[in-house]
């Protein structure tokens, strides 16, 4: 059971624009961050003015490491003078990482008639490399941009590809110094898909992934990046997940076409859990591995209108996604829950029968109630119903619930009679 487990790497991307960096923001944010365990955030920067010194100040001296992401545009001239004003001002203020540039090898990040695949990666480096050895000398530690998984340009080519660019060109050194960026997102893949990277999936080659076979087109991307670096650099290198995890277009379903809530906090404690994981034995390899130094789960805020709206666990107007909650309730597991009623499924593919989902559909983002099938969680609750006897559910698992401070009821019936009940909550 995961009780008051703080995660070193576990973080945030906040949100998807340059303006939200007031002081009634940090105050408003800060606390949020500190409740669900944040260690880590990612921030969008604009090149031409800085990310306010006492907005980051505030976030390191809670000890939560900002990743600052400047997405320039590419295929433009870059003031390399007024850039390094910027890099020496974020070092100085207690920055670390900085990535610049953001899915390079997608067409519409370059601008103009700059976009050509005979010699994009090329091009690419020809105004990266300069900024990274900038970054370098201002004491920052420069982050290979995030590529857009798959993309125009497939990811994992531009990636190997531009690695050795840039040792051909002799700047191993910067090599030295890199850590790469990736957006790991589920994408409406199991969880595990492509866990093992290309060494478990030979068969997966760019633009192609044979039926029977797997790519890194899901959460496990950083694997398929890492050993791009093995094989350039012949040493691993830390890893950055700017953007991760369950968003609510990676849980579509055919009774919840927007994206089911129950799923997407499913999904994403999963990880939570697999990033919580510590190895006692050098021989026993992590879910995670330890090369991931930060994963930032996408979103967590967002205003409305925007295109990220849907994804974001604090969207403008409205209720918190479940996942905050069940985020909240890990990390401070003797605090007052956001939901207090925990209804406990045999599997998170029952809430998905017609007949159920018609009658909890209306219910899924109500405060005060959440729907899931894990009994660590329903721990946590003041409420616990329980559908079905609970001959599914372990005797140990049972004993818990029994022995928690929550109060404990078991409904029985078919699929028609339990939906009728759950109409009543």
């Amino acid at each position: 059971m995961l009780e008051n487990a703080s995660i070193p790497r576990l973080g945030f991307h906040y949100y998807p624009d340059t303006t939200h960096y007031r002081d009634k923001d940090l105050n408003l944010w800060l606390p949020r961050l500190k409740r669900m365990g944040g260690h880590w955030i990612t921030l969008l920067s604009s090149p031409q003015r800085a990310i306010p010194e006492a907005f980051l100040r505030g976030l390191l001296n809670q000890n939560i490491t900002p990743i600052i992401h400047m997405c320039m545009d590419l295929g433009q001239p870059v003031e390399l003078s007024s850039l390094r004003l910027l890099f020496d001002a974020y070092a100085k203020w207690g920055v670390r990482y900085l990535a610049l540039f953001d899915r390079p090898n997608n067409r519409q990040s370059w601008k103009g008639n700059s976009w050509t695949r005979s010699n994009l990666v090329e091009q690419f480096l020809d105004l990266y490399i300069p900024l990274a050895q900038a970054t370098c000398q201002a004491g920052l530690s420069p982050v290979f941009p995030p590529l857009e998984p798959g993309g125009d340009y497939w990811d994992t080519v531009f990636l190997q590809t531009a690695l050795r660019g840039m040792q051909r060109r002799g700047y191993g050194s910067i090599c030295a110094q890199l850590t790469l960026g990736a957006y790991a997102w589920m994408q409406n893949h199991p969880l595990h898909w492509g866990a093992g990277g290309p060494g478990k999936w030979p068969a997966s080659h760019p633009y192609h992934t044979p039926a029977d076979s797997e790519d890194q087109l899901g959460f496990h991307i950083y694997e398929w990046y890492q050993a791009q670096a093995v094989e350039v650099l012949q040493h691993p290198l830390p890893v950055i997940l700017l953007g991760a995890g369950c968003r609510m277009q990676d849980c579509i379903t055919k009774q919840a076409p927007q994206g089911n809530p129950t799923l997407h906090r499913q999904n994403n404690l999963e990880i939570y859990k697999q990033l919580a994981e510590t190895s006692s034995s050098p021989d026993v390899p992590l879910s995670i591995p330890d090369e991931v130094i930060a994963c930032n789960f996408w979103l967590l805020a967002c205003e409305a209108g925007n295109a990220h709206h849907p994804d974001a666990w604090f969207p403008e107007d409205q209720l918190p996604l479940p996942v905050v909650d069940a985020f909240v309730n890990i990390n401070n597991p003797t605090s007052n829950s956001w939901r207090r009623h925990y209804v406990l499924l045999p599997e998170i593919s029952w809430i998905e029968k017609d007949c159920v989902y018609q009658s909890i559909s209306s219910q899924l983002n109500r405060q005060d109630l959440i729907f899931g099938c894990s009994v660590e969680e329903a721990l946590h609750a003041h409420r616990v119903t329980i559908i079905g006897n609970t001959k599914w559910i372990a005797e140990s698992e049972f004993q818990k619930l029994v022995a928690g401070e929550c109060m404990i009821e078991e409904w029985y019936g078919n699929g028609t009679q339990l939906a009728s009940k759950l109409l009543t909550l």
